[in-house]
């Protein structure tokens, strides 16, 4: 029983750092309508794109990370104190762990549509000057 909850409360968590990871490593190169960060602005130009693409995978990554630890915490709790309420917080959690999908999406929604022509060419300074390193 207690395995089951562990899945449960870890499998968000989990899933959103694998799909942070396959983005950031793995982002997709041409605007399209099925893979990627698809939003009106990011779709815009192939700038955009690539912007809305690396920061979506960093947003994910950094929710990722940051619910595996509060879920994490969550399950030696209820496994330390709190087993007998276990199916009522896993519920609780898991609707939580949802919403907190919204967070990576609006906040790159914002970066995406304030993303100016300064912030183009930093971004692209800086790829540059990553990809001259050995």
């Amino acid at each position: 029983m207690m395995t089951e909850y562990i899945v449960i409360s870890l499998i968000n968590p989990i899933l959103i750092l694998v799909l942070g990871m396959v983005m950031k490593f793995y982002p997709p190169n041409r605007i399209n309508k099925s893979i990627g960060f698809r939003t009106k602005s990011s779709m815009a130009d192939h700038d955009s794109w690539t912007y809305a693409q690396k920061t979506w995978a960093n947003h994910l990554l950094t929710t990722g990370l940051i619910l595996l630890l509060i879920s994490g915490l969550q399950v030696y709790l209820v496994w330390k104190f709190f087993q007998e309420q276990m199916w009522y917080i896993v519920f609780g959690v898991l609707f939580l762990q949802l919403l907190t999908i919204l967070i990576p999406y609006l906040l790159t929604k914002r970066k995406v549509d304030t993303f100016k022509v300064r912030e183009k060419e930093a971004f692209y300074k800086k790829i540059n000057e990553d990809s001259k390193k050995p």
